[in-house]
């Protein structure tokens, strides 16, 4: 009996070796496999009155219905030996574990599963329910075979049969299955696109919104926030189906609070599982925020163009000169609303020379000052032209006296360079 036991093992572990292998194919989009399985093995009763046995176990599996599981059905046939004689029986259930892959070729898989024993020759019993659970490894051979290797635990329900400690081993061979997939369609829309996050209850929160058909079949999406000098200043990912709404409070992920009047481009990427890409962009602007800082409410514009080492709008392009002109005259439309305050224009730039203390000493007094003084001056005549009245306006030109990143950052030292607008009373 034994002889023939050991036969039939043999030639079921090396039934799948002997199918034909092809390669395995990679298929777009969402694939499950469904797999046959051959295994063996030694079961330890863990009572005296019993001495080992064994069994010959089949299975049909179905693999990443649910991503990383494998669930199936088993039958087979189980013998143990008990005081010399055998004692028969046929079993079938449903066995399901998780895969911990690790190493490319080699996973992990607790499982849990249920099986019915039904006797031979032996109980009044004409079933046994039994409970078993353990860990399976298993380990890609070539092509869809895998060997696994398998310990579990056995718990026949009632006194028929004892507790069991089983150690097997198999064979399964695995054939992809594709799920044929729809591919994801995306619309894209942000606002306001006067995005105004100072805190008054108006356009606070900028939304985006991304409506996704067929979101299932999302492999991965981001989307990201660019100023005007292509930095990214904020951003968000995921692996699934996006958010159909994205909330921006306007902090930058470096903590900071948007710049007024900027342009900021924000980016949507959607990959699906079909390798599809979509894309689409918009543009938003930020209006012009009145920040408390220092205990001074004031206005910080950092991207107003002036020609280089002058003060003369007039040099510009005319694409700048419109810029300069919108920006400036968003500034005056918010400065009629707090008409009890007068305006300190301040101009701020660039020392080149911050290394030598003596001769960023000598670029200040004679390059900067002057030049930052021109330049919001220039402005207040600006303002001026745009209905502010001048006796609410005073210049001042600090040079490189006040920077609010590091000279040496060469990254972000442009937002060195900018006017800002002091609310005083």
């Amino acid at each position: 009996m034994k002889r023939q036991l050991l036969s039939l093992l043999v030639l079921l572990l090396f039934i799948p070796i002997a199918l034909p292998a092809d390669e395995l194919p990679i298929y777009p989009g969402k694939t499950i496999s469904y797999g046959s399985s051959f295994y063996a093995g030694v079961a330890f009763p863990l009572d005296g009155g019993w001495s080992y046995g064994g069994s010959i176990q089949t299975a049909f599996y179905f693999k990443d219905v649910i991503p990383s599981t494998l669930f199936g059905i088993t039958g087979g046939y189980n013998f143990l030996l008990e005081s010399g004689e055998s004692r028969f029986f046929s079993n079938g259930g449903i066995r399901g574990s998780y895969s911990f892959p690790l190493a490319g070729f080699f996973s992990l898989n607790p499982g849990a599963g249920f099986t019915i024993a039904f006797p031979h020759n032996f109980s009044d019993s004409p079933v046994i329910p039994v409970f078993e659970g353990g860990l399976e490894m298993r380990f890609q051979l070539f092509d869809r075979n895998c060997l696994s290797f398998e310990a579990l635990m056995k718990y026949p329900v009632g006194e028929t049969l004892p507790l069991q400690f089983f150690l097997g081993i198999g064979l399964t061979r695995y054939t992809p299955l594709k799920i044929k997939s729809k591919p994801v369609e995306a619309a894209f829309s942000a606002g306001p696109s006067r995005f105004s996050p100072d805190n008054d209850g108006d356009n606070d929160n900028l939304e985006i919104e991304m409506d996704v058909v067929n979101g299932q079949n999302v492999k991965r999406w981001d989307i990201q926030i660019f100023d005007e000098y292509d930095q990214r200043v904020k951003s968000w990912a995921g692996g699934s189906k996006p958010p159909a709404f994205t909330h921006w409070d306007g902090i930058t992920e470096s903590g900071e609070l948007v710049d007024s009047a900027m342009y900021y481009r924000i980016e949507m990427k959607i990959e699906d599982i079909l390798g599809n890409v979509f894309t689409d962009s918009e543009e938003i602007m930020t209006d012009i925020l009145i920040q408390k800082i220092g205990g001074k409410f004031k206005i910080m514009i950092p991207n107003i163009v002036f020609p280089p080492n002058s003060a003369d709008f007039t040099l510009l392009g005319d694409d700048d000169l419109a810029k300069n002109t919108e920006i400036i005259r968003k500034i005056a439309v918010k400065l009629e609303k707090y008409p009890e305050y007068r305006v300190r224009i301040e101009g701020h730039g660039n020392l080149d020379f911050w290394r030598d203390e003596a001769e960023a000493a000598i670029e200040q007094e004679e390059i900067l000052i002057p030049l930052t003084e021109a330049r919001a001056n220039m402005i207040k005549e600006v303002l001026i032209q745009e209905g502010v009245d001048g006796n609410r306006l005073l210049t001042e030109g600090l040079g490189g006296s006040n920077p609010i990143v590091p000279f040496e950052d060469k990254e972000n030292r442009w937002k060195n360079r900018r006017v800002e607008f002091i609310l005083l009373k």
